[in-house]
């Protein structure tokens, strides 16, 4: 029992969608434009042309011709094949190339026609057999005992009424056989034939039985045994026709194509069969409209391109895969029934028909793309497209997800990649052509903010001339800017913040479109503190000759504040005489009388008025009497023993309970120095022995002002009995008393010791007027700085690492018995290797990674002020950064000192608030940084 399954495709779906193909007339391929042409077939020929054959009606009597052309489309010939003076529509149905040239079979003159047409278009036979009701439709090489000859098949009227199934063989030049074969039980009309492997014809076509319904037919002919047996293949209670015949891969069955008319519908169908003609399964394609189809051609995907029209002016292609199922269906109207197509070179296809032209269908170019040159893309590329660009050898499948960029100049093409799945091949490109991008301004580097003054007119802000700009091509550079008066308008006599706009002059070659600018923030600092009194601790003093007095003075500012600049003060007197002032604000009591003491300070002036007597009848004033010697029990946890208000002794702590002892005693005359003034009793401490102190001792021990004369200071000695002799202790003079520490109790005294002779102050010549001028002359007095000669100090000159860490030393008087260890002491010189030497033990040089020193290299000012922040103890290894306006330039090993000295004002910027870290320091800036560094450490201090 044979199974035959039916697939009826009921309806046209999207998936088999034609829109991506185009049609477009071949106006070269056309042999004339006169609308009566109507080709019968159109084939390719083995040279890579092409030759066509069909009817011109436009003339008087119908004329059957054949044309030839070349690869490139050029007509080489057209041949008449003869005119039809019948009133049957002549026509050639068929086209084989042979060896002698183009054979062809059609009707005219209402016969069948036959022929042969050599290569040059010379028509070597034509003739037309049984005229009168014939027409012949196929023609087929046939193998005959080892030769070929050419089986042509259609219809003859042999009887005088109705027509048979009829065939007759052709030689290699066109003659007929001896006769006609007339197939009178094999069918109606024979469609098509087709050689098969075998040599044999396989001949399809449809027949009729006089139920008025028509049936499809297949057989087969051979040369030697003639027709096989007839297959009939019917659709129901409707008319089935066969149109064309392919045999199948292999020689394992047939591919038949027709049309079923079942009531008003008429589809298309394929049938496929096995080797003996048994039907195995067909396939129905249902669309609107009746379809007839013509013919199939084999496209080289493996599928089938089917052929023909709807009988009502359009013709139709289906494009199916291997299986025969649909890919897709296009209607191509006003062409007429399609009667030949083949597949060009490039994958489109070109069909014929009753129409005026040849026509190509083709993939088209895509839809919906633009180029975007600005940013160097084409918009609206799906995924079902591919592009050849980029300096690619061949086509790239576009990708969603990295969607590509087209730069510089080149032309990029896209086109619909092939689909075989959906029967399509690769389309017709279209080019974008991109040029290279302009070079504009993509972005601008922002500015630090700048800090000025209260009252910094604008034109000593600093603001930059130039910005870092960032271009399109991911270079950057600087450009020009111009700047605004900002907003609000700048007021430099107003503190707070003004934003600047600054439009930018681009470099040459570089645009800027989208109109970038720079913006700075200036901000005006508040209006600085100022000095508006200065006031002394007491309206008027009274004092005894002989007596002295520390005058305090205090200034006041506008924000309220006071400070203490008793030791900052200038100090007069309008009677020495009477009374003298010292520097320090100290006043001693010369003769009685009167006298105004005047302290100025910051521009202001405050006076004093000092009255200076003496005791009637010189009479020494009444002093308590004490006992000769103190004693007193001090526990392990510390005490305080006084002899009256002569001598205070503060112990913090003992290694256990001790007997502290205070005794006065006289000293000899000859343990008195002759160059020292006695002025206090000597009194000679004692405690338990064994005794030992956890922690200094203060003394404070009273004297006589008035036996310390000008010129000397006071200070407390001890007595040392191994080398008999006093030696000084550092100690200080606060409240009238002489303070000082120590760690061991023996005999103590305060003596008067001369001051020496004050220096006359270096003056240099180059540093008159000079911002540094009175810095460096102090400097000079200290040792600190010399110049380099006895005239000129060359306050701009550069300074060496070994110059300034020499200088810095003598500033903290600090020293080494020690030689330097870097790897290049060789070159560091005998005068400055004392100071390296001491520096490097301090920790405050460390030295390169190498280990050299590098004492001639000129020292920068990140350098400097590294070595000033370790040398005044400041913190330097956190994370602090400085806000100069180049902060990001200063070295990473130097950022948290450099930021820790400006916290305490150490130093301060250059023009524009730059600290500029790599810039050479020069004599003056050294100098001025050594003594600001000294100054805010005696603040700290209190010294």
């Amino acid at each position: 029992m044979l199974l035959v399954s039916l697939i009826v495709f009921s309806s046209y779906s999207t998936a088999f969608a034609a829109d991506r193909l185009v049609q477009e007339p071949v106006a070269a391929d056309s042999v004339t434009g006169d609308p009566g042409i109507r080709y019968g077939d159109y084939i390719s020929t083995s040279d890579g042309g092409y030759v066509a054959a069909g009817t011109d009606e436009g003339g008087e009597e119908p004329e059957l011709f054949m044309a030839k052309w070349d690869a490139n489309g050029e007509l080489q010939w057209r041949t008449s094949l003869g005119f039809d003076s019948s009133d049957i529509p002549p026509a050639v149905n068929d086209l084989l190339e042979t060896p002698n040239g183009y054979m062809f079979v059609g009707r005219m003159n209402d016969g069948m026609l036959y022929g042969l047409v050599n290569e040059t278009g010379g028509v070597v036979k034509s003739g037309v057999q049984l005229p009168g009701g014939g027409s012949a439709n196929f023609i087929a090489a046939m193998d005959i005992a080892g030769t070929v000859r050419y089986l042509v098949g259609g219809i003859a009227s042999p009887f005088g009424s109705g027509t048979v199934n009829s065939i007759f063989i052709l030689d290699a030049n066109g003659n007929p056989g001896a006769g006609i074969v007339h197939l009178t039980n094999y069918g109606r009309i024979p469609f098509d034939g087709v050689t098969l492997a075998s040599g044999d014809v396989a001949i399809v076509g449809y027949g009729s039985e006089g139920t008025g319904s028509s049936y499809g037919m297949l057989y087969t002919y051979a040369a030697g045994s003639g027709a096989g047996s007839l297959k009939k293949f019917t659709s129901g209670e409707g008319s089935l026709t066969l149109q064309a015949v392919t045999e199948a891969e292999a020689s394992s069955g047939y591919y038949l194509l027709g049309n079923v008319l079942e009531g008003s519908e008429q589809n298309i169908v394929v049938i496929r069969t096995d080797g003996e003609g048994n039907e195995l399964w067909r396939k129905e394609y249902s669309h609107a409209g009746p379809q007839v189809p013509e013919g199939m051609l084999r496209t080289r995907d493996g599928g089938f391109l089917i052929y023909g029209g709807s009988n009502a002016g359009d013709g139709v292609l289906l494009k199916t895969d291997a299986n025969m199922n649909e890919q897709w269906f296009k209607v191509l109207p006003d062409t007429w029934n399609l009667q030949a197509a083949l597949q060009l070179a490039d994958g489109s296809y070109r069909v014929a028909g009753s129409s005026a032209n040849l026509i190509d269908i083709r993939v088209g170019p895509p839809a919906g793309l633009a180029l975007d040159d600005e940013a160097n893309v084409i918009t609206g590329m799906t995924e079902d497209m591919e592009y050849l660009g980029n300096g690619n050898a061949g086509y790239v499948v576009f990708d969603s997800d990295s969607a590509p960029t087209f730069p510089g100049d080149q032309t990029v093409f896209v086109r619909y990649k092939a689909d075989p799945a959906a029967g399509y091949e690769a389309g017709e490109s279209i080019p974008f052509v991109f040029t290279a991008n302009p070079v504009t301004i993509a972005s601008v580097s922002p500015l630090t903010g700048i800090s000025v003054e209260y009252g910094t007119p604008l034109t000593e802000v600093g603001l930059p001339t130039t910005v870092d700009i960032g271009l399109s091509d991911g270079t950057d550079l600087p450009a020009g800017v111009t700047w605004d008066g900002g907003v609000p308008s700048y007021d430099g006599s107003t503190a707070g913040e003004y934003v600047f706009t600054g439009t930018l002059t681009p470099p040459a070659g570089v645009t800027n479109p989208e109109g970038h600018t720079a913006t700075v923030i200036i901000t005006v600092e508040e209006e600085p503190v100022k000095l508006v009194g200065l006031e002394v601790d007491e309206d008027s003093y009274r004092l005894r000759v002989g007596s002295s007095h520390i005058t305090r003075v205090e200034a006041s500012y506008s924000d309220g504040h006071r400070v203490d600049v008793t030791d900052s003060a200038n100090y007069t007197t309008s009677n020495a005489s009477v009374a003298e002032v010292e520097e320090n604000g100290i006043v001693r009591a010369k003769s009685p009388g009167t006298a105004t003491i005047s302290a100025e300070y910051g521009g202001l002036r405050s006076e004093v008025q000092v009255e200076v007597y003496s005791p009637p009848g010189d009479i020494a004033p009444v002093v308590p009497i004490f006992t000769d010697k103190t004693t007193m029990h001090c526990p392990s946890g510390g005490c305080t023993v006084t002899f009256g208000n002569e001598v205070s002794i503060e112990i913090p702590g003992l290694s256990g309970d001790a007997i502290v002892t205070i005794e006065k005693i006289k000293l000899p005359s000859d343990l008195v120095p002759a160059e020292m003034k006695l002025a206090s009793e000597a009194f000679e401490l004692l405690v338990n022995t064994g005794t030992t102190f956890s922690e200094p001792v203060t003394l404070r021990f009273a004297f006589n002002a008035a036996a310390v004369p000008k010129g000397f200071r006071a200070a407390l000695f001890y007595y040392d009995e191994a080398r008999e002799e006093w030696v000084e202790i550092e100690s200080r003079v606060e409240d009238g008393v002489v303070v000082a520490s120590v760690d061991h109790f023996t005999k103590f005294a305060v003596f008067g010791v001369e001051l020496p002779e004050e220096p006359t102050p270096t003056r240099f010549l180059d540093m008159d007027g000079h911002w540094a001028e009175s810095v460096v002359a102090r400097a000079a007095e200290l040792g600190i700085a010399s110049g380099y000669d006895a005239r000129t100090f060359a306050p701009d000159a550069q300074v060496t690492r070994a110059q300034f860490v020499t200088m810095l030393m003598r500033a903290l008087k600090a020293d080494s018995l020690s030689a330097p260890h870097f790897a290049d002491a060789e070159s560091i010189e005998a005068w400055a290797a004392s100071s390296i030497a001491a520096a490097a033990e301090r920790g405050i040089v460390v030295g390169f990674s190498d280990g050299t020193f590098r004492p001639n290299a000129v020292i920068t000012r990140a350098e400097m002020v590294t070595l000033l922040a370790r040398a005044a103890g400041l913190e330097t290894s956190g994370d602090a950064k400085p806000t100069f306006a180049d902060a990001a330039d200063i070295p990473t090993w130097a950022r948290a000192a450099v930021a820790a000295a400006e916290g305490i004002s150490l130093v301060q910027g250059r023009d524009g608030n730059r600290f500029e870290p790599f810039a050479a320091a020069t004599r003056a800036e050294a100098v001025f940084l050594l003594m600001r560094m000294l100054d805010l450490n005696e603040a700290v201090s209190g010294k």
